[in-house]
């Protein structure tokens, strides 16, 4: 076990020595910074959030409300920085899904 959570720090310190890492936390901290910025991209997360759940769970979504989450998105990528920190966050998102997959994968653990 103490082999394995040796691994897990390592991994961690990997993964906060990424390029995606560091930009994300760069990013998020001059998002925060701007109160403006920081409700808009709150928003969006919400209301994007809320559509993904909401397809996810088969009910009907309508076009409106879709066209509204997608402006909101393309209103908030013309800045440069929530642009960034979107696509460090989304790099993020699939090193760990890629990490637990292979270990899901490889341990053939029914969970």
């Amino acid at each position: 076990m103490d082999k394995i959570l040796e691994i897990a720090d390592s991994l961690t310190k990997e993964i906060k020595n990424s390029y995606s890492y560091k930009q994300y936390f760069k990013c998020y901290d001059k998002i925060i910074a701007d109160d403006e910025l920081r409700h808009r991209v709150e928003e969006f997360k919400n209301v994007n959030r809320d559509l993904k759940n909401k397809k996810n769970n088969g009910e009907e979504v309508s076009f409106e409300y879709e066209k509204y989450v997608s402006r909101l998105y393309h209103s908030l990528i013309l800045n440069d920085t929530v642009k960034v920190y979107f696509e460090c966050e989304q790099s993020l998102i699939e090193i760990l899904n890629n990490v637990y997959e292979k270990i899901y994968n490889e341990c053939k653990i029914n969970l």
